[in-house]
């Protein structure tokens, strides 16, 4: 079988770039990491992920959902078997990376188009911090809900990075077949990076 007809196995990944000039703040990204600022007033605001990547991320974890509910697999059934189930919708999602009508991602299966690459701007000065984070770090607020893009960024400041990480592993463990958070697998990469521009 041709390989190039079994794109969606390829390896796909989401990049964030960061430039901070004297004057403006570039932020660069392609698929669906998060990138939040935290303004001198206090207030936070979101270079948000690919939204079309996001929502078909949704589009799945709905159809998981109702799966689960029809009872179609066993009450304990895990997430692998569940991927598994959802393949048939997953793979044309993937296909979709940098094409017309699609969502970007870094992958060698087909060139990044230029529409894809997301572009914002902050005023240096008006800012603080920087938090550059992962989809997996961001499921803290994205995903299990048990804080808000504010009370996020002020954990951070006050406990650091590694203590969140470490509380996003727990609730990915205390539910490994995600029925109280429904998600595609039970882990996923918890990567963040704070900057501080006082």
């Amino acid at each position: 079988r041709n390989i190039q007809d079994a794109k969606y196995t390829w390896p796909t990944a989401a990049i964030s770039m960061i430039h901070a000039g004297d004057d403006q703040i570039t932020c660069m990204s392609v698929s669906d990491c998060t990138v939040m600022f935290r303004h001198k007033n206090g207030a936070v605001s979101l270079h948000s992920g690919d939204p079309v990547h996001q929502n078909l991320d949704k589009q799945a974890v709905d159809h998981l959902v109702r799966l689960r509910e029809a009872e179609l697999l066993p009450d304990d059934a895990d997430l692998h078997q569940f991927r598994s189930m959802l393949l048939p919708l997953i793979r044309p999602y993937r296909s979709l990376a940098n094409r017309e009508g699609g969502y970007g991602s870094f992958t060698l299966a087909v060139p990044i188009r230029e529409e894809f690459i997301r572009i914002s701007s902050r005023n240096t000065g008006d800012i603080t911090h920087i938090l550059l984070m992962t989809d997996g770090f961001y499921d803290i607020v994205d995903t299990y809900k048990v804080m808000d893009d504010h009370s996020l960024m002020g954990t951070v400041l006050e406990n650091g990075l590694r203590s969140l990480a470490l509380e996003i592993r727990s609730l990915e463990n205390a539910d490994p077949i995600g029925k109280a958070y429904p998600r595609l697998k039970k882990s996923d990469d918890t990567t963040a990076v704070l900057f501080s521009l006082k």
